[in-house]
């Protein structure tokens, strides 16, 4: 079952008796697990019926225990099961998710990794039409647009389009993040204020001269003085420019203009391309300017630099240098092509 769907049934009061939830990305399990905390129980019914459990501290046989307890003054008891992935031996409740008790909700959260789909475990789980099994998958970074727009709207917070290609760009594709940050932008302006890409500066701490975005631009244009008067700021500062968040961001952006490159090369006109790649303003602008300032084969030679880069930052092969001197002899590279 997908993430919307489970919250839109969770929201309307419709509930299963087992929710499995389980992967790499743990926003997700944990939206669900607040979500189902809020709704099923009142707080007056969560004294008697509401359990919490961490797996590196419970056995199976406790939780087959709690789960088969019947709710006191209320229609459902909670068993809340975090931690999940320090439990080896769920095999021991297959007989249980095959047959589970209506009257208990069990909410296991099983982050980071998934159960092996071979294993009758999760057979069981997949055909069970009283349990959820879902995986919690990291969002693809070209998706992280789209996912921080439909935030917005599911929440009813206005935000521009440039303020979306910002807070993708500086913070990733990290929904916890992401979603901590337009909270505090909407309490700080106000929940009928539209977030504009100034808010972002002002509120999310990208300096308005010395942030990605400027070198980008700067890289995009071949200003050598504005490109190297950034990257010298970033070396100053590399608790909040460390090189290992920078340096995914220029490996997307000439990626970007390799992928204009070659899309030119089949005869399609700006429109066309900057439609088939998605890009708005003010990536698009970076994008058309860097066509037009850099070659196929240096595009080419550039991105081999960036991983280059990407390992001497991590200590293979960099002699003495430093990741500021990295990301300083990484700038030079690229402006020399």
């Amino acid at each position: 079952m997908k993430f919307e769907q489970i919250i839109q049934e969770i929201k309307a009061e419709k509930y299963y008796p087992v929710y499995f939830l389980m992967g790499e990305e743990p926003y997700f399990i944990d939206e669900i697990e607040k979500l189902l905390e809020s709704k099923i129980l009142t707080p007056d019914e969560k004294e008697f019926n509401q359990s919490i459990l961490y797996g590196k501290d419970v056995l199976v046989e406790h939780i087959i225990a709690e789960v088969r307890s019947y709710p006191m003054m209320s229609q459902y008891r909670v068993v809340i099961v975090r931690e999940a992935q320090n439990i080896k031996d769920w095999e021991l409740m297959e007989s249980y998710f095959a047959h589970p008790m209506e009257s208990t909700i069990l909410i296991i959260c099983h982050k980071y990794k998934s159960l092996d789909k071979r294993k009758t475990i999760s057979k069981v789980l997949e055909k069970s039409k009283d349990c959820v099994l879902f995986t919690s998958e990291k969002i693809q970074s070209y998706k992280i647009n789209e996912w921080i727009s439909s935030y917005c709207r599911q929440n009813k917070i206005k935000i521009q389009d440039r303020a979306v290609d910002f807070l993708a760009e500086y913070i990733g594709a990290e929904p916890s993040k992401l979603s901590n940050e337009i909270e505090k932008l909407t309490l700080a302006l106000g929940p009928e204020v539209e977030i504009t890409h100034e808010h972002i500066m002002e509120n999310v701490g990208i300096h308005k001269d010395f942030n990605i975005f400027e070198l980008i631009k700067a890289l995009s244009l071949k200003n050598m003085s504005r490109a190297v008067k950034i990257t010298d700021y970033f070396v100053q500062n590399q608790k909040s420019h460390n090189f290992h968040a920078l340096n995914p961001q220029l490996y997307t952006f000439f990626g970007r203009l390799m992928e204009y490159k070659y899309h030119h090369l089949t005869g399609k006109n700006e429109g066309e391309i900057l439609s088939i790649m998605k890009l708005r303003f003010p990536a698009s602008t970076d994008v058309t300017a860097g066509a037009r300032n850099y070659t196929l084969p240096s595009l080419r030679r550039i991105m081999i630099e960036i991983s280059d880069a990407d390992l001497r930052s991590k200590g293979i092969g960099a002699g003495q240098m430093e990741s500021g001197e990295v990301l300083r002899d990484l700038v030079y590279k690229i402006l020399s092509y």
